[in-house]
């Protein structure tokens, strides 16, 4: 392949590993959307209606969230690293890239030094495997504090209609 040819492939690939990149943020963004619509919508049905047991239905979408999060992120882990690649094979042009300063935000240092460690190793088996052990925090370094958040609102889901339904004499489910 020709210098000029190698180049155009390059950016290229880029802007598909980007394009990639920001459709899958974008789909997790409608998929949890939809979701906290859902649940918000459950909780509003078992408010007016005064039964507690409906909300039972939304104690799995908080943990359901975190599940979908970490999938998109694991997928999105080619595109990442594609992109940064790419970006850093095009050296040192005088200002930072999309992906690099992306993931300076996102991410951890440590996490950047990985990606460096990975893109060093000459085998495609040994990249491949550096890849899968790699763990993208696609919320950025506050996506534990996230988790733990959702978790207890499921946590909390589970909780409050045995609380209403003993305290306030709410049914649990209709009968």
């Amino acid at each position: 392949m020709s210098e000029s040819s190698e180049t155009e492939f390059a950016k290229l690939e880029l802007q598909e590993a980007i394009n990639t990149f920001r459709t899958g943020l974008s789909v997790l963004v409608q998929i949890v959307t939809v979701l906290v619509v859902a649940n918000v919508s459950i909780i509003g049905y078992a408010l007016s209606n005064k039964m507690s047991g409906v909300i039972f239905l939304g104690t799995l979408i908080p943990l359901l969230i975190i599940v979908i999060t970490k999938m998109v992120s694991r997928l999105l882990i080619p595109a990442v690293f594609t992109a940064y690649s790419v970006e850093k094979s095009f050296g040192e042009t005088g200002h930072e890239s999309l992906m690099r300063i992306g993931l300076s935000v996102l991410s951890t240092a440590a996490f950047l030094k990985q990606l460096d460690d990975i893109e060093a190793k000459s085998a495609l088996k040994e990249r491949a495997t550096g890849l899968r052990e790699l763990r993208f925090a696609l919320l950025g370094p506050q996506q534990s504090f996230i988790f733990a958040i959702l978790s207890l609102i499921s946590l909390m889901q589970l909780i409050i209609p045995f609380l209403l339904t003993y305290l306030f004499h709410w049914r649990m489910f209709e009968i």
